[in-house]
């Protein structure tokens, strides 16, 4: 099984933001980041040792593609995942 360490680690070369959604929608994908989850820009660049910016761009890149919505009070929460994202991935 994959260590939850070892998939937030950003490494090579790639635009950051890409890298980031990258990550999330793989955590989405595979459960790791269940629906109804909240996702905590702050919290998520702490993790992956980035800043806020490029964590903001991806997660708007998720809600573009449906990974994850707004709420009425501006939360983003992971929705539920389709099996054509998981074939994806």
């Amino acid at each position: 099984m994959i260590k939850m360490e070892s998939i937030l680690k950003i490494e090579g070369y790639e635009l950051l933001s890409q890298k980031v959604y990258r990550i999330l929608k793989t955590e989405i994908v595979k459960g790791f980041l269940e629906p109804g989850n909240k996702l905590f820009e702050d919290k998520i660049a702490t993790q992956m040792g980035a800043i806020r910016t490029p964590v903001k761009e991806a997660i708007q890149k998720l809600a573009a593609k449906g990974f994850v919505r707004t709420t009425p009070n501006q939360t983003m929460v992971v929705t539920e995942v389709s099996p054509e994202d998981v074939k994806e991935v």
